[in-house]
């Protein structure tokens, strides 16, 4: 960049003044049981309350996106392994406990609701055989155990 280019940006506060006033923190962090040493768990879609057909009872999930700690999209000589887990609600203190099912190489994790069924959308951004085809899959069912491919597109 030559000594005089400037880069201009706008902060929150120059598009609304307001903005930073009114904003209150939202979020929390969340414990997830179950992660291997080295996992993490980031960037869940929303919490949903389910029926779980075991007890009978409605269960609140969240689809999360779970990787190892050096997982590297970029770097073909780092491992590369993202996967959208479900997990289940604990407490209400903010406890999830991974309990599947599990879409290997699927990341950021999305999910409606069309017709009474469960629509999950993850990004998948490499193919098993690591070459690189960025495109959003989506999978749909009744119940999380029986989600099936129902279509892919590009990006």
């Amino acid at each position: 960049m030559s000594p005089e280019a400037k880069i201009a940006t706008l902060s929150p506060q120059d598009v609304s003044p307001q903005l930073e006033h009114t904003r209150e923190p939202q979020g929390y962090l969340a414990e997830i049981q179950g992660l291997k040493t080295h996992e993490i768990a980031y960037n869940p879609a929303g919490p949903f309350d389910i029926l779980d057909k075991k007890t009978g009872n409605m269960r609140t999930v969240l689809p999360v996106r779970v990787e190892s700690a050096n997982s590297h999209f970029s770097d073909p000589n780092m491992p590369y392994d993202p996967r959208i887990h479900i997990a289940k609600r604990v407490s209400n203190n903010g406890t999830w406990r991974l309990v599947g099912p599990e879409y290997p190489g699927l990341e950021d994790p999305s999910v409606a609701f069309i017709d009474n069924n469960i629509v999950l959308s993850g990004v998948r951004a490499k193919d098993p055989d690591g070459k690189i085809r960025i495109r959003t899959e989506f999978y749909a069912g009744k119940d999380l155990a029986n989600l099936e491919h129902v279509a892919d597109i590009p990006g």
